[in-house]
């Protein structure tokens, strides 16, 4: 996936739950956040455009919690040799 990133990201592997607007419900994890957005694998292929509410469960520091967000799919690309799809979505404020 081309960097067109107006953020910087950092790779981080977290627990990632998303529903998207379609009614859809996913489980997987980030593959690097930042700013302006994240990136994920899933094994459905989500449509740029779509609007999706995130949860990101931060376990590993204390006390434990999770972040609420809203955003929108950007770019949905099939993975070299993989039967998964990476997405990239921007955070909406």
């Amino acid at each position: 996936m081309a960097d067109r990133r107006k953020y910087q990201r950092f790779r981080a592997s977290l627990p990632l739950h998303i529903v998207s607007e379609e009614g859809g419900v996913f489980d997987t994890t980030t593959e690097d956040v930042g700013e302006g957005g994240l990136a994920f694998m899933l094994t459905h292929q989500l449509e740029p455009g779509l609007r999706i509410t995130g949860v990101i469960k931060l376990s590993t520091v204390k006390p434990a919690g999770s972040v609420l967000f809203q955003c929108r799919v950007v770019r949905s690309e099939s993975a070299a040799g993989e039967n998964r799809v990476k997405m990239a979505a921007v955070i909406e404020v």
